[in-house]
């Protein structure tokens, strides 16, 4: 089990510097980026007997786990079994709703670092219609929405 693995000086990995005397003994650095690190996750990650188990904070997942999911490798999801959003600007954050003057949005959680903002698709809700107007004579129910013109469904067959 992984606990932690998010982005930050404190997070995995970590982008705390090291002091620049520590860098005088040490031979030349990888050219890969975190090269050290991504050693040490792989390393983590292998000597799993069974499964892992990886825990993060949606709002700065581990570019390490990003990169993972988009490979096909995992799926991150939340605890509630809500797919993450990532940010496609700073692909660290996560697309969070926001209420803002303008109304609802969605926006990146790297905020202020990332800026990017988009606007809310519309949610489709499923539900089974309620039967509001029942028509004694005819034995007959209808829907009366918005418009003036309620629609009949006596013909349709509704699965519930």
């Amino acid at each position: 089990m992984l606990l932690n693995v998010k982005e930050g000086p404190k997070g995995f990995p970590s982008q705390i510097q090291d002091d620049s005397l520590l860098q005088i003994p040490m031979p030349a650095p990888d050219p890969f980026p975190m090269a050290e690190e991504r050693r040490l996750f792989y390393v983590a990650l292998t000597r799993a007997r069974r499964e892992v188990w990886i825990y993060t904070g949606l709002d700065q997942v581990s570019r390490f786990l990003i990169e993972m999911e988009t490979d096909g490798c995992i799926a991150i999801e939340a605890v509630d079994g809500e797919r993450a959003v990532y940010c496609p600007t700073c692909r660290v954050g996560t697309l969070k709703k926001i209420s803002g003057r303008y109304g609802e949005f969605r926006g990146c959680s790297n905020y202020p670092r990332c800026r990017h903002t988009s606007k809310l698709m519309a949610e489709l809700v499923f539900r089974r219609p309620e039967i509001l107007n029942p028509n004694p004579r005819t034995e007959s129910s209808s829907i009366t929405p918005s418009s003036p013109n309620p629609i009949d469904f006596d013909d349709c067959e509704i699965p519930y």
